[in-house]
């Protein structure tokens, strides 16, 4: 167990304790974290990356996905590819997928995008 613990209340209002030692650490950006990295810069608002300083000068990163939303659920479906082994598509075509759903939808949904452009 490390020196810290992080406390995250997500936007959802639930509570998430984590021991920063049992989540693996990388120097370069998680490819998961790159695809939410590009939906939130695409302008879709059902993703969000919390991101802290530890104690030990490492860094915490959390997605938080609205799954009432295309990109949410489209998020956490790749989540689950991720866990079983699978390859993650890249970002564009991810961020691709999210607007088709909008186009087929009207772009009516309360999280489409809010006049951001890739």
């Amino acid at each position: 167990m490390s020196d810290s613990l992080v406390l995250m209340l997500n936007r959802a209002n639930d509570l998430h304790i984590v021991d920063p030692d049992t989540v693996p650490h990388s120097d370069d950006l998680h490819p998961l974290l790159k695809i939410a990295a590009a939906i939130i810069s695409a302008g879709y608002g059902g993703v969000a990356v919390d991101e802290i300083r530890l104690s030990n000068g490492r860094y915490f990163q959390s997605v938080d996905a609205n799954l009432a939303t295309p990109e949410g659920s489209i998020l956490q479906s790749l989540q689950h590819i991720m866990v079983s082994g699978g390859v993650l598509p890249d970002p564009a075509s991810v961020v691709a997928a999210i607007r088709q759903h909008y186009d087929q939808t009207d772009g009516s949904a309360a999280f489409a995008p809010r006049g951001r452009t890739e």
